[in-house]
């Protein structure tokens, strides 16, 4: 299966500095816990090329690094995160941190639903100018507020929206089901600038995708579809597992939407 991902390697890793992490309680710079978990995505279609390549190492306590750049490491606080989804490394917050460094070098980044901020942090590793993170459980703010800008933003109500326009909006697994999508359209909608971008990402089983797709203007989106293999490196070791992703872009203007397809090709072209 892995022969035809021939492509070389594109590089989107994200660091975060020393003492910011070990001022913070949320996270510890031991080595991770094993297993390894080794995630490559590439397109769904011939012919299949290379996006990125993702390691994972451990569950409860884990390391990431997009591409071989330094690690992102978390060490989750179970007490705290046991009743919250967003304390989870999902498959499509994998996705978007090999996708992130395509489009966001030198532009304002708003990550909507950030749960552990892995997002942003690759947006910030690839360059951009600022990057926001937001979700709506005040736990996960506080964690994410340690190391960089975020804020509480609830998609049902206007009074928590930012007030500002962002040159990317991204989100990972944000459209987790259909009765969220009106909501989430509408965060989305408010936050990019006329001449910004959004991606959001999400796996292709969801129905909510399929919502999400129909509820945004038609003319100024486009879904692309990509595979994602998860290999755990163990010994003896379990059966890949493979995920297919769904991302969807969408820009107020054609021609912002055309340049960040654009990117997007060029990046899987040279790869």
């Amino acid at each position: 299966m892995m022969q035809r991902r021939t492509a070389v390697l594109c590089t989107a890793w994200y660091a975060v500095g020393a003492s910011a992490l070990s001022s913070s309680p949320w996270f510890d710079l031991a080595p991770p816990s094993a297993p390894e978990r080794v995630s490559t995505l590439a397109e769904a279609r011939p012919p299949h090329r290379k996006i990125a390549t993702i390691k994972q190492k451990g569950d409860d306590g884990f390391a990431v690094s997009v591409d071989g750049r330094a690690e992102l490491r978390f060490q989750r606080v179970e007490a705290t995160w046991a009743a919250s989804l967003g304390a989870a490394l999902w498959p499509s917050s994998l996705a978007l941190a090999g996708l992130v460094d395509k489009f966001v070098e030198g532009r304002s980044v708003l990550e909507l639903g950030s749960g552990l901020g892995l997002g942003g942090a690759a947006a910030a590793q690839a360059g951009a100018k600022r990057v926001v993170c937001t979700d709506m459980d005040d736990e996960l703010v506080e964690m994410l507020s340690s190391t960089g800008d975020a804020y509480q933003l609830d998609w049902c109500d206007e009074d928590t929206f930012l007030g500002e326009k962002f040159d990317c909006v991204i989100g990972a697994d944000v459209a987790y089901e259909a009765s969220v999508v009106p909501d989430l359209v509408r965060a989305t909608l408010a936050h990019v600038a006329d001449d910004g971008v959004a991606l959001i990402v999400g796996e292709r089983k969801r129905p909510a995708m399929r919502a999400l797709l129909e509820a945004l203007p038609a003319d100024l989106t486009r879904a692309l579809d990509y595979d994602m293999e998860r290999v755990v490196l163990a010994e003896p070791p379990p059966p890949p597992e493979n995920f297919g992703i769904a991302v969807l872009a969408y820009a107020p203007s054609r021609a912002a939407l055309d340049g960040l397809l654009g990117r997007l090709e060029a990046e899987a072209s040279s790869s």
